[in-house]
């Protein structure tokens, strides 16, 4: 089933249909979108193939165990912050999350890029916490302080996790949102990517302020609250 609106964001995306980076080409990119909450639930049929029964089993063990890996990060956040182990964790209890599956598609012979088009625009990710799975294409980059791009070089058994933007207004830009996007390298630009994301977002209904932890009276909250679902529709409308 295609991808219909932001309040459910799931199903596919064809490519060209998302813009990461409104400000350039569409997206030169593939994916599937799965809602993690309902995994558990028959009300997601539409979107698993009947053709393949496996597939939903699969996903399903997958998803649990990056929970579990998201879990321990949002743990680690909590304690660096001086927060009780489960702050973000509780936060996230509803597993309220996106699972998506990225195909980058060869690009053909003779094939002329749109101005500043790439496999992925520019952009900063809008949960929590994001786990993000690589293969060996490369592609990835990640802006660097001083503004330039570095490259995010595919680690064969590693995870690279995002904090999103949610998590920085939460922590008043202690843990900062940071842009990336995907590009198109000479040496692979003939070849499929192919990359998976889990998008840990808190729970639909939590109001995200400023903690106590990440502010004072010389450092003041820097973002009004906002509820997860205002500012996730909010985000995923202006991509789409």
């Amino acid at each position: 089933m295609a991808w219909q609106n932001a309040q459910s964001n799931q199903g596919y995306i064809a490519v060209k249909r998302e813009s990461l980076d409104p400000s350039t080409a569409p997206d030169l990119k593939e994916a599937y979108n799965i809602a993690s909450m309902y995994l558990e639930t028959d009300e997601d049929r539409d979107y698993f193939p009947t053709v393949y029964p496996e597939f939903k089993t699969e996903i399903k063990d997958f998803v649990q165990k990056c929970t579990q890996v998201a879990d321990s990060v949002l743990q680690a956040f909590a304690l660096a912050l001086n927060e009780p182990i489960n702050f973000f964790v509780d936060a996230h209890n509803k597993h309220q999350h996106t699972f998506r599956l990225l195909r980058y598609p060869a690009l053909p012979e003779g094939y002329e890029l749109e101005a500043s088009q790439n496999r992925a625009g520019a952009h900063t990710d809008y949960g929590g916490i994001t786990l993000l799975f690589q293969d060996a294409v490369g592609g990835l980059e990640v802006k660097s302080r001083n503004g330039g791009w570095v490259q995010a070089t595919p680690i064969p058994g590693t995870i690279v996790i995002n904090t999103g933007d949610l998590m920085q207004r939460w922590t008043n830009d202690v843990l900062l949102s940071n842009p990336h996007r995907v590009k198109q390298p000479e040496q692979s630009i003939r070849q499929d990517r192919y990359s998976i994301a889990y998008f840990c977002s808190p729970n639909k209904d939590k109001v995200i302020s400023c903690i106590e932890s990440c502010q004072s009276a010389d450092n003041p909250a820097k973002y009004p609250p906002v509820t997860t679902s205002e500012y996730m529709i909010s985000r995923l409308n202006r991509t789409y």
